[in-house]
């Protein structure tokens, strides 16, 4: 592969196909590995770069180890070196932290962590022996450990780069933490049919500004068996307005009744910032049954800073300090110490990351045969988190490395 700049300038890229260490067109367990063959355990990494003007200018050359006595497909960069046409630099040379104790599901025969399901909440390696359980361990279920382990998370994390001058930069991890927090659960409920309502509320959140609030109508509340005790159109106008003055709104849904009373469940997600509000609700179309029941209730979580804490560890990785060494004078080596602090200006932890991901969500299972309809309410779980980690889209190590 090559790309040409618009100064004209030609750069090629040399690629290594890797499967279980091996290069293409290679044996393994008597099958031909084809380039480009998907594998969930191939992969290709990059082998050189040269770069040309008329003639050659520069090249560069990436040699890689296996994953030191870990992972027969792991694929680390050791060394990088620059070179001319007339002469080879002296190259940089990396070195990991190493894996310890990998842990095997049934059917590995080989040392493979990139298919392991020992892994934390954040996807990390932590050691544990989960097999092929991937809903984690909740109140009313056994399932995968997701805890994190330091020790083992930090594996295949950079640990230092020797300097092709001289020198060597060591980098030196924790684990992230998060403000500490106290969780209290928020609750407005509208009930004996009346929907025009108005109610006082809060948000407050130390970590966002976004807003998830659940919309539920409780199963045990009606009979579920029964005719629906609303008009199928029928809308619950919501709203988040301005505390003195109803007519300054912020954010509005338009909640479908019917299939509330079908799902269950619904939610509702908005940006404002911490304060106090008026929830405003009314019916715009349809109308419930006269005399039958039919409770709505509006649910979120606060997070307020618990000032008897300073942080929580939560997992993940971030750089703790970089030790520099390097000659200063002959035979005199000096070492340069950075360290780092995630910390406010009342020095409580400024991390921001925050739940656990939810891995359930409830549903309604609905069978018709003939005149005999069977419904079943009950929660689905998913070994992949519904909900990304607050503010970080998925990412494991959040704000830090």
């Amino acid at each position: 592969d090559s790309i040409v700049t618009p100064e004209n300038i030609r750069i090629n890229f040399g690629y290594k196909y890797a499967y279980g260490g091996a290069d293409c067109n290679k044996t393994k367990n008597q099958n031909v590995v084809v380039c480009g063959e998907y594998n969930p355990d191939s992969f290709t990494v990059i082998t050189g770069i040269r770069i040309y003007d008329q003639q050659f200018i520069k090249g560069f050359d990436f040699t890689y180890e296996q994953g030191m006595r870990m992972s027969h497909n792991a694929q680390l960069l050791s060394q990088l070196t620059s070179y001319t046409d007339r002469e080879a630099y002296m190259p940089y040379r990396f070195s990991y932290e190493p894996f310890y104790n990998l842990v095997l599901n049934d059917e590995d025969t080989t040392l493979n962590y990139l298919t392991s399901n020992a892994t934390d909440y954040r996807g990390l390696y932590n050691g544990k022996k989960n097999k092929h359980q991937f809903v984690p361990v909740c109140d009313t279920c056994s399932g995968a450990d997701r805890s994190f382990n330091f020790n083992y998370a930090k594996a295949h994390s950079l640990a230092s780069v020797i300097l092709p001058q001289g020198g060597t930069i060591r980098y030196i991890y924790e684990s992230n933490d998060h403000a500490p927090y106290t969780a209290s659960e928020q609750q407005v409920s509208i009930t004996n049919n009346v929907y025009s309502t108005s109610n006082n509320i809060n948000f407050t959140d130390l970590f966002s500004k976004r807003r998830v609030v659940q919309i539920r109508q409780n199963i045990d509340d009606i009979d579920k068996t029964a005719a629906a005790p609303l008009q199928s159109n029928t809308v619950l106008l919501c709203r988040i307005t301005d505390v003195n003055n109803t007519n300054t709104v912020y954010a509005s849904y338009n909640c479908s009744l019917n299939e509330l009373f079908i799902t269950g469940y619904a939610e509702w997600a908005f940006t404002v910032p911490d304060g106090n509000y008026k929830l405003v609700t009314s019916i715009t179309s349809g109308s419930v049954t006269a005399g039958k029941q039919f409770i709505v209730r509006f649910l979120w979580e606060n997070k307020a800073t618990d000032l008897n804490y300073n942080a929580t560890l939560c997992g993940g990785l971030r750089v703790k300090k970089i030790l520099r060494t390097f000659e200063h004078m002959q035979d005199d080596l000096m070492e340069l110490e950075t360290n780092y602090r995630y910390v406010r200006e009342d020095g409580r932890s400024s991390g921001f990351i925050g739940n656990k991901p939810s891995y359930s969500y409830p549903f309604r299972k609905i069978v018709k045969n003939g005149n005999i309809t069977t419904i079943q309410d009950y929660n689905v779980f998913f070994g992949n988190g519904l909900n990304s980690f607050d503010n970080l889209q998925g990412a494991f190590a959040g704000y830090a490395l």
